[in-house]
């Protein structure tokens, strides 16, 4: 028997994506942070009524697959009944705040990114008008400290500032500074300018970057009311950091990492019990491919280590595992015709990226290159069961016009990759 629809589900639970694994949903934890009986509660639904996996995306989301029609809806139940996603369908879609995942319990952060996480999510269910935004258009809070967010591809960014908090725009260096406590407001105030200006175009844009394009940054912060400060440093993709990280007065986190960003919900709800026995209860999300767990005492850090390796997390930071983006692939993917994530394991454990060092690699299932659309070190991407190896770009360089966007070797198995990446200097030694 099919589960009741709930009146107001959010567009990924309503109308689930079918891919080749079924369809798929998305969970979208306020400010990075899921409550240890929170995971255990999704691991179980998941293994109920999904397939068994949960991908952590770029976003700092949760991605359950393997749903058919009839078992997403007991699924989307748990996750309601938890408190992970608005019971409106248009604010659930805008919903799109990443934070850095300390939050408060970081005394070097400049402010507390996930109370500015909370507040900005707030703002967004208050305001109808925002609702209009575009699905992908998303805002980062990023309070700097011992695990900076950087750049995760938001449109609005709220950043520490010389004298407190600065916003920023996803395209531009160009910067306008107000308080902790009016953050809410400039979030609001950018998101509104955006939607008004974007409307005066003939083909409005959907991204906060390809505005700025067309009519800079000083136009939006007029239209939002906020005066730019100044310039400041682009703000920099920050490196997945895993182990143990000193927080100062006895404590700290443990960060985790997940191959290829794939695990199995029985190693979720593993970490929730680590999360308890080590720590506060509670397990915050990266960008990175990665989970962290806090309030670790330093002397209990080498047997969490040990109790995390044998869920087949990552525990080792120059585990060449933890340089690779892989999506799901074939067959999860209907539109991959490569077997990413087997290829990605098989990539790790050859050898060629063991000498290398601040590399990305993607390994694409396609040209989309959902996993990450933003340049990479290395990108294989896959096409009619082969790979293109581009270097220093997408994963979508076959299709642009011109040889600088052009694949720098073509129709590979992966096998001719790894010779051709063992013998040609493609990245810094370490």
């Amino acid at each position: 028997m099919t589960a009741p629809m709930r009146k107001g589900w959010c567009p990924s639970l309503l109308k689930p994506m079918e891919s080749g694994d079924g369809f798929l949903a998305r969970v979208k934890p306020t400010a990075a942070t899921l409550s240890a009986n929170a995971a255990r509660a999704l691991a179980e639904a998941a293994m109920r009524f999904g397939n068994g996996l949960v991908d952590v995306t770029n976003r700092s989301n949760l991605q359950f697959r393997g749903f058919s029609l009839d078992s997403i809806a007991p699924f989307a139940d748990v996750v309601f009944r938890h408190g992970l996603a608005h019971d409106s369908a248009p604010v659930e879609q805008v919903r799109n705040v990443a934070a850095s995942p300390l939050g408060a319990d970081d005394p070097s952060a400049a402010f507390d990114a996930h109370l500015a996480a909370r507040a900005i999510e707030a703002m967004l269910a208050a305001t109808p008008e925002v609702r209009a935004l575009p699905p992908k258009f998303g805002f980062s809070v990023d309070g700097g400290g011992a695990s900076p967010l950087g750049d995760v591809g938001a449109d609005v960014l709220i950043v520490p500032g010389p004298t407190g908090v600065a916003v920023r725009l996803a395209g531009s260096t160009l910067a306008a500074e107000c308080a902790e406590g009016d953050i809410p407001s400039a979030a609001r105030a950018v998101a509104l300018a955006f939607l008004d200006l974007a409307g005066t175009q003939p083909e409005p844009p959907r991204r906060m970057r390809h505005l700025i394009e067309v009519l800079g940054p000083e136009a939006v912060f007029a239209k939002a009311g906020l005066m730019p400060a100044g310039q400041e440093q682009p703000v920099a993709r920050s490196a997945p950091r895993i182990g143990y990280g000193d927080l100062g007065k006895g404590t700290g986190f443990f960060a985790v990492g997940v191959p290829f960003g794939t695990l199995e919900v029985s190693a979720l709800a593993q970490l929730a019990d680590f999360s308890e026995e080590f720590g506060n209860g509670t397990i915050r999300l990266t960008p990175w491919r990665s989970l962290v767990l806090v309030g670790i005492a330093p002397e209990a850090a080498d047997a969490l280590a040990e109790a995390v390796a044998c869920s087949g997390l990552l525990t080792d930071p120059a585990d060449p595992r933890l340089a690779i983006v892989a999506c799901p692939g074939k067959p999860a993917c209907e539109s991959a015709t490569v077997a990413t994530r087997a290829d990605a394991a098989r990539l790790a454990a050859s050898g060629v990226l063991d000498d290398v060092s601040d590399a990305t690699v993607h390994v694409s299932g396609c040209a989309k290159g959902c996993a990450h659309p933003r340049p990479a070190t290395l990108t294989l991407s896959g096409r009619n069961g082969a790979y293109d190896v581009i270097l220093n770009g997408r994963a979508d360089a076959a299709e642009k016009a011109g040889a600088d966007a052009a694949p720098h070797f073509s129709g590979l198995d992966l096998e001719g990759v790894i010779a051709v990446l063992a013998t040609a200097p493609w990245s810094k030694p370490r």
